[in-house]
């Protein structure tokens, strides 16, 4: 008992120790303050599993404060008693008071590092060790909280862009027909050009006919065959007979 004095009077007169002792009391006294955010906090919850969580959240905050009350009285014989100014200021919304707690954890996770750096080795630092490792955890459950409502967070922003694009798309279908003037203008050329080559075929055609008949007389000329009026369809009344000369013909 007379060692277990003594190490306290020694470990009291330590500098560190005593700031570690105060960060303790602060931590300790905003305790009424803590259990009014976290019945606001389960009472809008909109679900059960939300719920749930932070209820598991309070609980731990319950233990940790019982803790730093151990600790404070057993280096001081004295209890930490709740402040008497305490006032609470209901957040926005829901939402924003998961932001608030999720922040609010991790500011803590700090401050609890420099109480454990202050503590002598022993039980007192597995205690801050657990404490710590608690905050870190409801830190997590915060953020997986944050995530499940991020589309209700997201939806006031995402109606603005809406309504400045569909001005865009009115605008859209009037250039279209001056699309289509464009391709009709260009047609019309196309159309004038088609009675031009119908054209083309009627001009050689008179010319093709006209040497068909003097191709035959060539043709048969050139095969060495002696064509003959009679043959070629005159009357023998039109023909004329030539006189032949008879000198030194034989009987």
């Amino acid at each position: 008992m007379y060692d277990m004095d003594s190490k306290k009077k020694s470990a009291l007169n330590n500098p560190a120790l005593q700031k570690c002792l105060e960060l303790i009391k602060e931590s300790v006294q905003g305790e009424k303050n803590d259990e009014l955010f976290y019945n606001y906090l389960i009472s809008t919850a909109p679900t059960d599993e939300e719920k749930m969580i932070i209820t598991s959240i309070r609980n731990d905050e319950i233990k940790h404060n019982k803790m730093f009350r151990a600790i404070y009285k057993y280096f001081t014989n004295k209890d930490i008693t709740a402040s008497e100014d305490e006032t609470f200021q209901r957040p926005a919304s829901y939402i924003d008071g998961i932001k608030t707690a999720l922040f609010g954890e991790l500011s803590a996770v700090e401050r609890y590092r420099d109480i454990k750096k202050c503590l002598p080795l022993g039980t007192f630092r597995d205690m801050l060790f657990e404490i710590i490792t608690d905050e870190i955890k409801h830190a997590i459950k915060y953020n997986y909280i944050f995530t499940l409502n991020k589309e209700c967070v997201c939806a006031p922003v995402a109606t603005s862009p809406v309504a400045e694009t569909k001005p865009e798309t009115k605008t859209k279908p009037e250039t279209k027909p001056e699309t289509k003037a464009k391709t009709e203008t260009k047609a019309k050329p196309e159309t004038k050009t088609k009675p031009e080559t119908k054209a083309k075929p009627a001009e050689t055609a008179p010319a093709a006919k006209a040497p068909a008949k003097e191709a035959q007389n060539d043709t048969m000329g050139k095969a060495g065959k002696h064509v003959t009026p009679i043959e070629m369809g005159a009357k023998p009344e039109n023909i004329k007979v030539q006189p032949v000369e008879l000198k030194g013909a034989k009987g």
